[in-house]
């Protein structure tokens, strides 16, 4: 799908910061605390990366996932390096006046991390260069409901890794293979046999890009004394090459892993650039597992939410275990309760699956988020009872939470990686989403999310990689007197293809139909070669159907076009509408203190303009014959982020309209709900993947 910008220009003012706040729980704290005593705060200075700006520029450029991440690091480097210098010293100074103990600076999220006593606390909240100053919590570890002692099996397939449609993709070659899986855990045992041959550390890469041991940095061996991470780990990528005893999702490709304790921040920092060289990724692993929270569940404080974010921008997929505080209401951890988005803290629920059924397990944690009691949580459930998978010392364990849970989806987030890797990570979630299997009452819930992932299913959701992809991105349907196709028409079909992929050879098509309202007299046209981005139609040689008298005006035609080329095929669908031909028309509303122009195709203002030769309009003026502060507005409607349709200018300023006039404008003069009303309507028929909306 073509790239789209829509500018509305307006008036922002934006208030430079005068000082820093402190946070509730920390002022709570220090009403509680001695003046001398220090308490762990958290700094958090006023400047930080802007994610939204760096999303439009990147998606605008086309960029690599390569120069995602060199822009993205080296630019949280400049900001820390440039800002916290100031701070620094007075922290220094405040040790030698016994203000200050220890302090640590980090450029993840510009932070400061200080023990501080109450006057310290006040004098730096002051500060301008200061946005806030919070209570520093270490998070904890989502303990396991239940563990059960397990033995190694011989070739077999853990029962979990079905249910998520992974060995199917294993089938189609996709296991991992040139991918990187890390979790931020207890650590792993880099000994394990189902683990060993594919550390990155046993593959020729130095231990410090693949393992940072945030208790004992000298650690140059992946070790895990607990326990949690080595089993994580397992689920992620396990797979005992000597028996073929797979508990892995995605068993192909390589890991690094963090031990957190101690250390958490310095986990994510080296997470996302291990080598410490911004130019390179692959050493930057596709998605982290993470099985911990906070026992806040009820709150929504905001710590690690720039390290996330940051982290995802840098091009690492982050997911999170939900909790296991179920069956209560409003019981997902922190930071898997976050509502931002769907995407940026992505939780996973816990089902059985030993159980076909596939129901919901009792202590998964529920929905909605505490945060505003409305949004549904979590994102999508994946097996968590009675998981096994490894332990430390080459052992195996049967393990039940969201801790199980979690890694299934981080292992399929690897092999839709390696399907395509420069796959956005929005993309990759929403794909998840979208192909779930949904459990529990019909839809989105508090219990299952969107439902249970199905990995092979997300494929279909997915852009394409280094192959041909051909979809139809056009289609016109006229016959030869007025154009629109009514009842009792003899319609001529032109399709037009876009290859998104590689050239495709000797390209056909044919179109296929169950309507009862239609004949097809020409089903098949031949395109020949469709080189990259190029998006020939059949013009030439148009598909022929005729629709019979007894067709009901409105009535929505659906054709199946099955594509063709060497060693490549696919199917689209397209729909037709029968209908009475519509003008494109605009309208202006010129009443009371507003002037405003609208259309009947899904464009708006239309001023004139060097964008608007066709259509003049007023734009949006108020009070009227003052400024204008809208040239023109498109409406944009989608249902993920591959698949949106819209009015909207693309990159190069070229208008190609998804919408199409089903009506005239027509007006009342006083209306229902105002002095002046208009109403039309349009649907999306032109659109690359119509919604089929009107």
């Amino acid at each position: 799908m073509r790239a789209l910008l829509i500018i509305i220009l307006s008036v922002l003012v934006i208030t430079p910061s005068i000082a820093g706040t402190i946070d509730d729980n920390l002022t709570a704290r220090t009403q509680a605390t001695k003046d001398n005593d220090k308490i762990k705060c958290r700094i958090v200075l006023s400047e930080q990366f802007d994610i939204e700006s760096f999303k439009k520029k990147m998606t605008m450029a086309n960029s690599t996932r390569a120069e995602r991440h060199a822009y993205v690091i080296n630019s949280l480097r400049e900001i820390a390096g440039r800002t916290q210098p100031d701070l620094l010293a007075y922290l220094e100074s405040g040790q030698i006046r016994g203000t200050v103990d220890d302090y640590s600076s980090y450029w993840i999220a510009n932070i400061i991390i200080a023990e501080l006593a109450k006057t310290a606390i006040e004098s730096i909240a002051a500060r301008s260069d200061v946005d806030v100053i919070a209570l520093w919590r270490e998070p904890e570890l989502i303990e396991p409901i239940e563990v059960e002692q397990s033995a190694p099996m011989s070739s077999n397939v853990e029962i979990g890794l079905d249910a998520i449609g992974a060995p199917e993709m294993w089938e189609l070659g996709y296991t991992g293979v040139d991918r990187l899986v890390a979790n931020l855990d207890t650590g792993v045992d880099g000994y394990h046999p189902a683990l060993i041959s594919r550390w990155r550390g046993n593959n020729g890469a130095p231990w410090q890009e693949c393992w940072f041991d945030g208790y004992n940095p000298d650690n140059e061996y992946p070790s895990d004394t607990y326990g949690h991470g080595t089993h994580t780990m397992g689920t992620l990528a396990g797979l005992a090459e000597i028996t073929g005893d797979t508990i892995g999702v995605a068993h192909g490709a390589l890991w690094i892993a963090a031990n957190t304790r101690n250390n958490m921040l310095g986990s994510w920092q080296w997470l996302v650039d291990p080598d410490g060289d911004p130019s390179t990724i692959d050493d930057v692993p596709d998605v982290v597992s993470n099985s911990w929270g906070t026992s806040a569940a009820d709150t929504c404080w905001d710590n690690y939410w720039i390290e996330i974010d940051n982290c995802e921008a840098a091009g690492i997929a982050v997911v999170f275990s939900a909790g296991n505080s179920g069956p209560d209401p409003e019981s997902v951890a922190n930071p898997a309760n976050r509502i931002e988005s769907p995407y940026n803290a992505f939780s996973v629920g816990m089902i059985d699956g030993n159980d076909e059924n596939y129901p919901i397990a009792e202590w998964s944690s529920r929905g909605p988020s505490p945060c505003d009691h409305e949004t549904i949580k979590p994102e999508v459930v994946a097996p968590g009872i009675l998981v096994r998978s490894s332990i430390p010392g080459g052992g195996y364990q049967l393990g039940s939470g969201t801790s199980m849970s979690c890694p299934h989806v981080a292992g399929a987030i690897a092999l839709l990686r390696q399907y395509n890797p420069e796959a956005s990570i929005d993309t990759i979630k929403w794909a998840l989403m979208q192909s779930a299997v949904d459990l529990g009452i019909e839809g989105e819930d508090n219990a299952y999310g969107h439902g249970l992932i199905n990995v092979r299913a997300a494929l279909n959701y997915m852009p394409p990689p280094d192959d041909p992809f051909i979809y139809v991105s056009n289609h016109e349907s006229f016959d030869p007197l007025d154009g629109f196709p009514e009842p009792g028409d003899d319609v001529e079909l032109v399709v037009t293809l876009f290859n998104t992929g590689i050239e495709a050879y000797n390209v056909f098509a044919t179109i296929i139909s169950e309507d009862p309202y239609i004949d097809i007299a020409n089903d098949s046209s031949y395109w020949g070669d469709i080189g990259p981005n190029e998006s020939p139609d059949n013009e030439f040689d148009p598909y022929l159907f005729s629709i019979y008298d007894s067709c009901p005006t409105g009535h929505e035609i659906t054709l199946t076009v099955e594509i063709y080329a060497d060693g490549y095929s696919r199917t689209d669908e397209i729909s037709i509408l029968v209908h009475a031909p519509a003008d494109h028309e605009i309208a202006d509303y010129e009443l009371g203190n507003r002037e405003f122009t609208i259309s009947n195709f899904g464009r708006y203002g239309l001023y004139p303009s060097d964008l608007n030769h066709q259509w003049h309009g007023k734009g949006f003026v108020t009070p009227r014959q003052t400024i204008n502060y809208l040239l023109e507005g498109a409406v944009l409607i989608g249902d993920g982020p591959t698949r949106v349709s819209n009015a909207a200018r693309d990159e190069n300023r070229i208008i190609f309209s998804d919408f199409a006039p089903l009506a005239t404008i027509s007006s009342d003069q006083p209306g229902s709900f105002a002095d002046l009303e208009y109403s039309s309507s349009f649907d999306d028929r032109n659109a690359v993947e119509p919604l089929g909306i009107t």
